[in-house]
């Protein structure tokens, strides 16, 4: 059985690991994927990206879509949601099935983690881009645990916007660390950003692990090539991709209810940091 086309769009480095568990899931090659790209995670979807899902509405072709749009760029998103089978990844879209991490409860775990494991008393939290539905809902989390531990925000538990990159949470414990906040700990907004972080921390004589624990997000680094194993909450984005693949299928099939909400657990990873 052959699907009309399945339009896959991506801006975000982990979409490879996404794409393994697409691959794996479609293995039987009933959908025929094209694959697109803006090789960014800035969120910088553009005109080709318009023409794309117009193309999508035009030939019924489906769509999976990584990484949150706003503005004209998510209402184009949902006039298309509304003409053809569509999954996002990361954020919520009316009218389409919506694979997502439970962000809310990682965000709780991680600090959790910190202090009654880590014995951390203060926290510095490189925040990602709060505007998006997956940060948005980690610090929700976050905040709801720290209220718990008593951690009193602006003292104890410091929230800093970064841009979920290694150069920005570089520059980040580079200004802030330790002449703002000598934190205990360190929660950074992905694996990408903890190693710009211990960039950072390496250059300060700071030992990761020792000195300052630090958790990633996203277990996107390989441990073996990383010269510290980072400690990280697992997005099983392998899984994510089974789930969109699966998802598509059912839409095809009519056997799920648009606007759905298909919720994929993490799992903290004790390394070395």
């Amino acid at each position: 059985r052959s699907f009309p086309g399945g339009l896959f769009l991506s801006s975000h480095k982990h979409s490879l690991y996404i794409l393994d568990g697409m691959f794996e899931a479609n293995r039987n090659n009933d959908l025929n994927i094209q694959i697109y790209s803006l090789n960014t995670d800035k969120l910088a979807w553009n005109e080709k990206t318009v023409e794309l899902l117009q193309i999508a509405r035009r030939d019924k072709c489906s769509v999976i879509f990584i990484e949150e749009a706003f503005g004209e760029m998510r209402r184009e998103c949902l006039n298309t949601a509304k003409k053809v089978p569509f999954v996002t990844i990361e954020w919520l879209l009316e009218n389409s099935i919506n694979i997502v991490n439970d962000y809310w409860h990682a965000g709780y775990a991680m600090i959790e983690y910190l202090v009654t494991k880590r014995k951390a008393k203060s926290i510095l939290v490189l925040k990602g881009r709060e505007k998006q539905y997956n940060a948005r809902e980690r610090i929700a989390g976050m905040r709801q645990a720290a209220d718990k531990f008593k951690l009193i925000e602006g003292e104890s538990i410091v929230f800093i916007d970064t841009d979920f990159d290694a150069i920005s949470a570089y520059e980040t414990i580079k200004k802030h660390y330790p002449q703002s906040q000598k934190s205990d700990a360190v929660i950074c907004a992905n694996d990408y950003e903890a190693m710009g972080a211990i960039g950072a921390f390496l250059e300060k004589k700071v030992l990761v692990g020792k000195d300052v624990a630090l958790i990633g997000f996203g277990n996107m680094i390989d441990t073996v090539t990383s010269y510290i194993p980072i400690t990280t909450m697992d997005q099983r984005l392998k899984l994510i991709g089974i789930k969109a693949i699966q998802a598509i299928n059912d839409l095809q099939k009519k056997m799920i209810v648009k606007e759905s909400i298909i919720t994929v657990p993490v799992k903290l990873l004790e390394r070395q940091t």
